[in-house]
């Protein structure tokens, strides 16, 4: 955990890395508070070429800052510290800037792990597929099926889908697909997000459905970090 005090003492403990946090905390995130993401900033995330940037940037102004942008940092820094929003109010803007900024970077920045299809978790095992899923069986069309709308899903933005990929993809050794193993979704919501990103990236690596997706990732990363430069 990553500790700050304000001023008068309150103590602010902040993840420091993605295997503190759960798939369902994030999720609960993405519900709760990033949907109040003022526009301003929603303008900045969706800029599509460094122009259209850092036009979205310059219609910022002080008001604006004071009144929207500072607020949702609280309320991010909050979900993920556990703080009340008034014990934030005599933090140092510095302060704050840079703790929301180390949470996004925390969450959007995410390391290139092993590619493997073995993944091990609290001591345990689990397996990906070696090869992609056929359609040659009845069993493996119900998989294929599943997955299939699970990515629509996740493409939506729905990432409760997430757990439900992992469902249908992460197993034990030689388990063999069935519907049951949706029983499994609240199982894996307890994952930190630093595993559900190792399938993650598994998927996106070795589906040949995801690879414009990988692409679409890649840039998203050289964007954001655009983003941070120009922030700053």
């Amino acid at each position: 955990m990553l500790k700050v005090q304000t001023e008068t003492g309150t103590e602010i403990n902040i993840p420091s890395e993605l295997k503190k946090i759960t798939l369902k905390k994030y999720i609960d995130f993405l519900t709760l508070v990033e949907h109040t993401k003022p526009d301003c900033l929603k303008k900045i995330d969706t800029a599509k070429d460094e122009d259209e940037l850092k036009k979205a940037i310059a219609e910022i102004d002080d008001l604006i800052t004071a009144r929207q942008i500072h607020p949702f940092y609280i309320r991010v820094i909050c979900y993920w510290s556990g703080n009340k929003e008034s014990d934030l109010q005599d933090l140092e803007v510095g302060s704050l800037v840079w703790l929301y900024q180390y949470l996004i970077k925390l969450l959007n920045d995410l390391p290139e792990p092993e590619y493997s299809n073995v993944i091990e978790v609290d001591g345990e095992l689990w397996y990906l597929p070696e090869r992609y899923m056929t359609n040659s069986t009845v069993i493996e069309y119900a998989e294929s099926a599943q997955f299939q709308q699970n990515m629509k899903d996740l493409a939506g933005g729905d990432w409760q889908a997430m757990a439900k990929i992992l469902c249908v993809l992460v197993r034990k050794q030689g388990e063999k697909y069935h519907s049951s193993l949706l029983k499994r979704e609240k199982m894996f919501l307890d994952w930190s997000l630093a595993d559900v990103w190792r399938v993650g990236f598994f998927l996106l690596k070795r589906s040949e459905l995801l690879q414009l997706s990988f692409q679409a990732y890649t840039n998203a990363q050289a964007l954001s970090k655009l983003r941070q430069e120009l922030n700053n």
